[in-house]
């Protein structure tokens, strides 16, 4: 994998990182997410000494859908733990953040070749720091894949795992349009550790997908938004735009779908658009982690 530079060749070294504490509250966490538009952040730990989590909406909506037995509603149990202090999580809750999105260090120096093997093992950020080992910025999954693409050619190994056909995958998990609330298609995701499922008409025609990047459309506490039928006109967790490719496409096709349409998967489909398949950035970097 040579030829693909430095980290600093790819990400954008910022004047600050937006950062959490463990003893934020996890209502104030919210706050930040919404405020700079974010879909995660870095949590440094009740000792103040290292890194160990990224923090993402997902992480507080499941505490609302993941806790059915916990009475109420989705929307008032979300509200119910906005003033716990985000080191609670992992405690005693059902997800335990630091697990699923651990926070990896790598150099702003570092070649982008020391990226792939996390993300190969879905990784989707990694916490850029500098010389003095101070957080100047992020690199993601999608960052680093459109710079890899806009490098490698046909030639070599990596051209030539990029135009390898996409996987099969296996069973793609959807549910139909109108068919569920908000709330319910999140306790499905939660409950099938998904990024997200496929939303399909009566034929099984692909039309969107609800995924965790909805929960940013969602107001925090609204149980409207929670309670709205996915595809209705006062939803607000479908996503119609979704990236596509049809069996016998190329993981670069695929990749370059995904960067396009500024998501992390895309769905494989049929000739009458039915999904039989998905593809992620952690699939393409896992082929390129294996083949290269």
């Amino acid at each position: 994998m040579d030829g693909l530079g430095a980290v600093g060749d790819v990400v954008e070294r910022l004047e600050a990182v937006h950062t959490l504490s463990a003893d934020a509250l996890i209502g104030d966490a919210i706050a930040l997410l919404d405020k700079h538009n974010l879909s995660s952040a870095p949590v440094k730990a009740p000792s103040g000494e290292e890194w160990f989590a990224f923090v993402d909406m997902l992480d507080f909506v499941s505490l609302a859908v993941g806790q059915g037995d916990a009475g109420g509603s989705p929307a008032e149990r979300l509200q119910a733990v906005c003033s716990r202090p985000l080191r609670t999580l992992g405690e005693s809750d059902a997800m335990d953040f630091s697990r699923r999105n651990p926070c990896t260090l790598i150099s702003l120096d570092a070649p982008l070749a020391d990226a792939v093997a996390p993300f190969a093992r879905g990784t989707h950020r990694l916490m850029v720091v500098d010389s003095s080992c101070a957080p100047c910025s992020v690199l993601s999954q999608s960052r680093a894949m459109q710079h890899i693409l806009s490098v490698a050619g046909p030639d070599g190994p990596l051209g030539a795992c990029l135009d390898s056909a996409v996987p099969s995958g296996g069973p793609v998990v959807s549910v139909r349009l109108g068919a569920v609330t908000a709330a319910e298609a999140l306790v499905r995701l939660w409950r099938e550790d998904l990024s997200a499922l496929a939303v399909c008409d009566g034929d099984g025609a692909l039309v969107g997908a609800v995924s965790a990047s909805a929960l940013k459309r969602i107001v925090p506490g609204s149980e409207h938004s929670l309670s709205a039928k996915v595809g209705h006109d006062d939803d607000l967790s479908l996503r119609t735009d979704v990236a596509t490719v049809t069996a016998g496409s190329t993981l670069r096709e695929a990749a370059q779908a995904m960067a396009d349409k500024s998501t992390h998967r895309c769905f494989v489909v049929d000739g009458e658009r039915r999904p039989v398949g998905v593809v992620s950035y952690t699939d393409v970097f896992a082929a390129i982690h294996d083949k290269c």
